[in-house]
């Protein structure tokens, strides 16, 4: 199967020097290419280097040093002025669509995403040219607020929907084929994190505002007052601002944006991971944590709270706070940390079986290419 696959396809480079470009994302899109191709999918990119809306950001932005070198693709140049770079984006992205489709041999076409009008536009060219399309939808507005009417338009070209939400896959009140995916991790960690725990020392990484629960966060770190305990937070933010937030804490080290392979050190010796997204913020039913399959990639104890979002699964293997107070999520942090050998190994063990049989990225992808095949 050669698939066309529309979304962000950024560079370490752009990672690091633009705004715009979101962690999270980026690792997610690496994991799931990379899971294909091991499946023996051959992937094409169609992408835009994102970046805020001029004059915070350039007015035509995009060097080829802001792309993926090691993906095969092609990206647009546009005019990013608010009111018109929407406009432009679609005129582009259709104009590129169809070439592609007329150059080369393409089997489906896939976007990180529906919510971009430039994505829609191009569904609708795939659409009457006979080329399936099939949106995976990651992130956006409680469907409710305007009874499901934005996902339903977006994705009326659309063969097929992926959801991460397993609330918004139970849910969805149309008529086109669902999968329910959310996240993975390229490998497992497990084996090799043991021998590297660093007692007490308590990680946070990705997104560091309201809607993924900075607020929440601060009141728990608040209440974890043992001496001996140590804080990492790692995430795109203004490290002054997020320190004083935390009370100026010495036990904490507010790291901000990290490499990959520097946050693969962190997580190697931690001994617990957090996850405080807000259960009370009405999106949440849609936008899936993707921090915990690559928390849970590492063998150690997750405590989060619970969002519906979440498949039934993850109830096995997190440590679930149902309670909104910081104080009870405190207490469970605490808990966990006070697990004997045999405690952590057992758990170990449980999340070992679960997380190769269903959350590495060669076998989300074979689950991905076997229903796009059954459904194109």
């Amino acid at each position: 199967m050669r698939v066309l696959w529309l979304g962000g396809l950024h560079s370490d480079h752009a990672l690091l020097k633009r705004v715009a470009v979101n962690q999270a994302a980026v690792k997610w899109t690496r994991g799931l290419i990379g899971g294909l191709r091991e499946n023996g999918v051959d992937v094409f990119g169609l992408t835009h280097c994102y970046e805020q809306a001029w004059p915070q950001g350039e007015f035509f932005p995009g060097t080829q040093l802001d792309f993926d070198p090691g993906l095969d693709l092609t990206w647009c140049k546009y005019l990013n002025v608010p009111g018109l770079r929407e406009w432009d984006l679609g005129v582009r992205y259709s104009s590129k669509v169809k070439k592609i489709f007329e150059q080369q041999h393409i089997d489906a076409m896939v976007c990180y995403n529906v919510l971009h009008p430039y994505h829609v536009k191009a569904m609708g060219v795939a659409r009457r040219m006979g080329i399936p399309c099939f949106p995976i939808i990651l992130d956006g507005d409680d469907p409710r607020k305007d009874s499901w009417r934005w996902l339903l338009q977006g994705t009326k070209d659309a063969d097929g929907i992926v959801f991460l939400s397993n609330w918004m896959a139970r849910n969805y009140p149309g008529d086109l084929p669902v999968l329910q995916m959310d996240g993975g991790s390229a490998a497992w960690f497990g084996d090799e994190a043991q021998a590297k725990i660093q007692k007490n020392l308590i990680v946070y990484s990705g997104g560091l505002d309201h809607w993924r629960g900075l607020d929440f966060l601060v009141e728990v770190v608040k209440q974890l007052t043992n001496s001996e305990y140590r804080f990492i937070i790692c995430g795109k933010c203004d490290q002054k601002t997020i320190y004083e937030k935390m009370g100026c804490d010495p036990r904490i080290e507010v790291k901000g944006f990290v490499s990959d392979r520097e946050l693969h050190e962190i997580c190697l010796r931690a001994s617990v991971f957090l996850n405080t997204r807000d259960p009370g913020i009405a999106d949440n039913i849609l936008n899936f944590p993707s921090k915990i399959p690559n928390y849970l990639a590492y063998g150690k104890p997750v405590v989060s709270t619970w969002i519906d979002s979440l498949s039934d699964d993850y109830r096995k293997v997190l440590q679930v706070v149902e309670s909104d107070a910081p104080s009870a999520f405190a207490d469970q942090v605490s808990r966990t940390l006070m697990w004997s050998e045999a405690e952590r190994q057992r758990y170990l063990h449980q999340v070992r079986e679960w997380f190769l049989e269903t959350r590495l990225w060669a076998v989300q992808a074979r689950r991905l290419e076997k229903w796009m095949t059954a459904n194109m």
